[in-house]
C-alpha cells in the first residue's frame, strides 16, 4: 500500500541522509517506488541529526533519528590533565577501564562522611596523564555553543514542562543567571545559563544541551543529556 511505502522509504530516507547527505545540508532523494523523501543533516551535539519527510501526492511520513557510534574498547575511561593534583576518591565511586592521571595519583579521601568502600581504588590500569597519546576528536576542540544553536533566536528560561519535536525547529533558552533544572524537557532544546546549570533528581530530561561555565549533577537524577562546560562538571556522588 501507499502507506508501507511510505513507511518504508522514510527508513530509507534517514539511511541516505547518514550516508550521503553533508552536514547542514539537505538532499530531495527520489525512491525506486516513487515515493520522495526530502531529506536534511545537521549536528546536535556529538551526534548527527538526520531528518526525513516521505511524501507522494497528499500523503506523508516525517521521522528524526540522532545517529552516533560507540566509543571503540581502547579509550580511556577517565582522564586527568597535568596540572591537577591528581584524583580522590570515596564512597561507592567505581571506575573501571584505563585511567590516565597526573603521576599515576589517586588518593583515598573521606567526603560526605563516606570512606571509599571497594577493594579496589581502579578496576583496569592507571597510567600517566602525560603519556596519553589520543586527542579530543577535531570536531570539539575548539567547539562553540553557536554550532548547536544555529539560527535559534534565544529566549528566557521557561520552567514549565516542555517537549519539542526534532523535526521543528527547536528552543533554545539562555540566561545570564543560575538555572535550576527541575522541570521535564524533552527532545530539541537547548538550555544555556552564563554562570552555572543545576540539574536537580526530580528533572525528566531526554537529549537536551546544558550549556554552561560549571554544571552540577544532583546526586539521583537519572536521564539523557549532553553536557558542555568550559570550566567544570560535577556528578554528585549516588
Amino acid at each position: 500500500t501507499t502507506q508501507e511505502h511510505l513507511l518504508l522509504d522514510s527508513y530509507q530516507g534517514i539511511q541516505v541522509g547518514l550516508q550521503q547527505v553533508k552536514v547542514n545540508d539537505s538532499l530531495q532523494f527520489v525512491h525506486d517506488s516513487g515515493d520522495t523523501s526530502l531529506i536534511r543533516k545537521s549536528i546536535w551535539g556529538s551526534y548527527y541529526l538526520v531528518t526525513s519527510k516521505t511524501f507522494k501526492n497528499e500523503r506523508s511520513v516525517s521521522r528524526s533519528a540522532l545517529i552516533g557510534s560507540e566509543f571503540e574498547a581502547s579509550l580511556p575511561s577517565l582522564v586527568v590533565r597535568n596540572g591537577s593534583d591528581g584524583l580522590r576518591i570515596c564512597g561507592e565511586t567505581f571506575i573501571e577501564g584505563a585511567v590516565y592521571l597526573p603521576n599515576k595519583r589517586i588518593e583515598l579521601s573521606y567526603i560526605g562522611g563516606k570512606n571509599y568502600s571497594n577493594p579496589k581504588l581502579v578496576y583496569g590500569e592507571v597510567y600517566d596523564s602525560k603519556d596519553l597519546k589520543i586527542n579530543l576528536s577535531k570536531n570539539f576542540e575548539n567547539v562553540s555553543p553557536r554550532e548547536f544553536t544555529g539560527n535559534l533566536i534565544p529566549k528566557p528560561f521557561n520552567w514549565k514542562d516542555t517537549t519539542i519535536s526534532f523535526l521543528e525547529n527547536g528552543v533554545y533558552y539562555q540566561s545570564l543567571d543560575p538555572i535550576q533544572i527541575r522541570s521535564k524537557f524533552r527532545g530539541k532544546i537547548i538550555v544555556q545559563s552564563f554562570d552555572s546549570l543545576v540539574v536537580y533528581k526530580e528533572a525528566e530530561l531526554s537529549n537536551v544541551i546544558l550549556i554552561a561555565p560549571k554544571i552540577y549533577i544532583k546526586q539521583g537524577f537519572s536521564g539523557n543529556l549532553q553536557a558542555l562546560a568550559s570550566e567544570s562538571i560535577v556528578l554528585e556522588d549516588s
